[in-house]
């Protein structure tokens, strides 16, 4: 990292925030599959199909938020930047299911603006060809980045980020425009 890059790394309070809210939604799916799901359904004819869903709901539930609580833990004491800007463009370790986009070469952004993104404010990067960028990634992330579902490729955004996504726009913006008048 040279030292005109701007490095950001994890806002620790954020991430425990994070980790003990997907911590408590496992525990409460753990208690709706262990104490609940048994007793839907027995005065039905369906006991069967309504017992099947309340346990696929409770185990599913359990799996899901464990799953998110790993990832913002794993995120709370890795060492690796968050994000960096830089002359040749931004490295991001901040979007996405489980990890970022990686490097974004300034040439692949179309604009930087801030948006909403699950009623967060975030700094949404627009690229010039989606579909190419997209190639980066496994099917999993690609349906989270997924247009259809009108979410932005890259939104940098949520608890962990450390500063505040207009800072994060403008200083992002600032590099891009240097990048383009060399």
């Amino acid at each position: 990292m040279r030292r005109e890059d701007i490095a950001y790394y994890v806002n620790r309070k954020g991430a425990k925030r994070a980790v003990i809210f997907f911590l408590i939604l496992s525990l409460a799916f753990l208690l709706f599959h262990l104490f609940v799901s048994p007793h839907i359904g027995e005065d039905s004819d369906l006991s069967f199909a309504s017992k099947a869903l309340a346990r696929v709901i409770g185990i599913g539930g359990i799996i899901v938020f464990a799953t998110l609580a790993l990832l913002f833990l794993y995120r709370l004491y890795s060492k690796e930047p968050f994000l960096v800007i830089s002359a040749s463009g931004i490295y991001d370790n901040a979007s996405g299911t489980c990890s970022g986009a990686g490097q974004i070469e300034w040439s692949e952004i179309a604009d930087v603006r801030l948006a909403k993104y699950h009623n967060l404010p975030c700094v949404e990067i627009v690229l010039k060809n989606r579909e190419r960028f997209l190639q980066r990634f496994g099917w999993v992330e690609r349906i989270n980045r997924s247009a259809r579902l009108g979410y932005p490729a890259v939104a940098i955004r949520g608890p962990l980020l450390p500063v505040e996504p207009a800072l994060l726009a403008e200083q992002i913006r600032e590099y891009w425009r240097r990048a383009l008048d060399t």
